[in-house]
């Protein structure tokens, strides 16, 4: 669960490099001059290697400081088999949220008013 699954690394990749190759397009071209480089990620819902990549991986491409953050219009979607159960526990074919939110508890504690 701490590691990427091998099985995941293909659209990691796929992600990686279309950002990389919209950056790279768009490099001759200052921010102010054009419009940011749409990026949409869909990752599924409560998926911890979803979440890693995320937190772990996506975040470094970002704060490496060649300027990604102010050319690319990053969306993210979360995409998937969650449901919200009755009693509010959200669920979904990976984890249950009384169990996930123990990995990121800050997040669903200002998110949902945990």
């Amino acid at each position: 669960m701490d590691s990427l699954s091998f099985s995941h690394l293909p659209c990691l990749l796929l992600i990686i490099s279309s950002l990389f190759s919209a950056a790279t397009a768009r490099a001759s071209i200052s921010a102010s001059e054009a419009e940011k480089v749409p990026l949409a990620l869909y990752y599924e819902t409560l998926c911890p290697y979803c979440s890693n990549f995320i937190v772990n991986h996506l975040i470094k491409l970002f704060n490496n400081g060649d300027g990604l953050v102010s050319i690319v219009d990053l969306k993210l979607l979360p995409y998937g088999n969650a449901k919200i159960g009755p009693n509010g526990t959200i669920t979904c074919q990976v984890f249950s949220f009384i169990n996930y939110h123990h990995h990121f508890p800050s997040f669903f504690r200002y998110s949902f008013n945990y």
